[in-house]
């Protein structure tokens, strides 16, 4: 499961949160990117307590939060790094590429 929050206070105490995320059970990874903050949980129902917890004891306020279920798409790039048509555009520029070279060989 997927949680993606921002704070009101942007990155103010944002490393303190962020430490105290990781110790949560059932955490398996947090992500930033800007001012979102993405955890990855296997029982959000648990966690998502835990974060407003851990922002109240930090001073911290949570602007807003969403929880989705991850789609393949997700779980490719946790696995990957990188998104699926990233993939499918690099193997079009090197059938392009294998084809200007062929053409210029007369091939």
């Amino acid at each position: 499961e997927i949680i993606s929050f921002n704070l009101v206070d942007g990155k103010a105490n944002q490393d303190a949160l962020i430490e105290q995320i990781n110790k949560i059970e059932f955490v398996k990874e947090v992500k930033i990117k800007q001012d979102l903050i993405t955890v990855f949980s296997t029982k959000s129902n648990e966690v998502i307590p835990k974060i407003f917890q851990e922002s109240i004891n930090l001073e911290m306020r949570i602007r807003s939060l969403t929880l989705k279920q991850p789609t393949l798409d997700d779980v490719f790039i946790s696995y990957t790094g990188h998104d699926l048509r990233d993939e499918n555009e690099n193997q079009k520029f090197s059938r392009r590429k294998e084809f200007n070279l062929n053409r210029r060989r007369g091939l």
